[in-house]
């Protein structure tokens, strides 16, 4: 029951503060973004044989 307090309490905190809510938004957004690239790229460099040099000496 707590916690639903705590949520609603935060949920009426950033309905009051919009240029905080439009800044955490952001934020979130463009770190999910650049973590999906990382990842994308990632795995498009592990299925590219050619940038694996493995040395069998």
């Amino acid at each position: 029951m707590k916690q639903l307090l705590n949520l609603k309490s935060y949920l009426t905190f950033l309905s009051r503060n919009k240029v905080y809510t439009a800044i955490n938004v952001f934020g979130l957004s463009l770190s999910l973004s650049v973590l999906a690239v990382y990842f994308r790229c990632r795995k498009a460099s592990n299925e590219n044989p050619i940038l694996h040099i493995k040395d069998n000496q």
